[in-house]
């Protein structure tokens, strides 16, 4: 990664306040929701459903969290493996990968074995 990746779900607490909840590459919702979130911006860039999954595994990763404009946002850094159809992994290259991408988040480099 080359900048941090980040998956959240916004939740309302018991006096409905909201609270954000950021997943672990180690939760298996995060792993949902990098897959349909790639397949949602695969959707949008080519007008095209996608029915492959992406799938990702956290190899070396840590935490970081960090401040933008205000708001606490964590998310991973370090070394993924990425599988899926060429055209899904093409297209989260081209936009990022996760939540947060125009804010800097989820662009990462591909590195060959």
């Amino acid at each position: 990664m080359l900048s941090p990746m980040t998956v959240y779900s916004t939740l309302s607490t018991p006096d409905l306040k909201k609270k954000t909840y950021y997943y672990s590459p180690y939760e298996k919702e995060f792993r949902k929701l990098i897959d349909s979130n790639a397949k949602k911006k695969h959707l949008i860039s080519h007008n095209k459903d996608i029915k492959s999954s992406l799938t990702i595994r956290p190899l070396k990763v840590r935490e970081v969290v960090l401040m933008y404009k205000d708001t606490v946002v964590k998310g991973w850094l370090g070394f993924f493996t990425l599988k899926g159809p060429k055209t899904l992994i093409e297209t989260v290259y081209d936009v990022g990968l996760g939540s947060k991408n125009p804010q800097g988040f989820g662009m990462f480099e591909v590195l060959k074995k």
